[in-house]
């Protein structure tokens, strides 16, 4: 999509993951182990595999997008998906609408 605006990128993407992958690790190296054999793990011939996922699959085996760990605390979709106490929920209300914290 960036490529649509002109925008040219030299690092890979990161896509986010957090301890339900794997349990967590202090290298950011090695989040991508857990996530390369869970992508990697599909056979090109399974047809109930969605093409979307093989698409990522591709984009994660190029190099194009990587894993990076964020912690479940951190994770700011919480809001829209969970009950959360006034304080968590202004923290991600926050931190959604790129407010000051």
């Amino acid at each position: 999509m960036l490529n649509r605006f002109n925008v040219t990128t030299t690092a890979p993407t990161p896509a986010v993951v957090d301890d339900d992958l794997g349990p967590k690790r202090d290298d950011e190296s090695s989040v991508d182990k857990p996530v390369r054999e869970a992508i990697g793990s599909g056979s090109a011939r399974s047809k109930h595999i969605d093409v979307r996922f093989h698409f990522i699959r591709e984009l994660f085996k190029a190099g194009k997008i990587t894993a990076d760990y964020v912690s479940t605390e951190e994770q700011h979709a919480d809001m829209l998906t969970k009950v959360l106490g006034r304080g968590k929920l202004e923290y991600h209300r926050k931190a959604l609408m790129n407010l000051p914290m």
